[in-house]
């Protein structure tokens, strides 16, 4: 099974930047609705410090991708709307397409 690590929030160095904008309990929804409904298709991870192994993929909203922008990892871009509204559906879609291109 394929592991992916969400990247749902960045520290920029003073506080964490969540990317619904809303504060830790809608953080805690998008990260249980995106684990409930991709845990049978992925291994998911929402910290890629807590990993043992490194990731087959990066799944980073666009509000972060300049935390990303040099980094040789494995990346797939989001719209952060997607997050926002939780659409477990087609984010699937847009991993799924990315693995099947590689």
């Amino acid at each position: 099974m394929k592991k992916i690590c969400f990247v749902v929030y960045v520290s920029n160095g003073l506080h964490y930047q969540s990317i619904t904008g809303a504060g830790h309990f809608s953080q805690i929804g998008v990260i249980n609705a995106l684990k409930k409904q991709l845990s049978p298709y992925y291994d998911v991870y929402f910290d890629p410090a807590t990993m043992e192994e490194k990731p087959d993929l990066l799944v980073v909203p666009e509000p972060f991708k300049n935390y990303f922008a040099n980094s040789e990892e494995n990346i797939l871009l989001l719209p952060g709307i997607l997050f926002v509204a939780k659409d477990a559906k087609a984010i699937k879609e847009h991993i799924d397409d990315y693995f099947a291109e590689k």
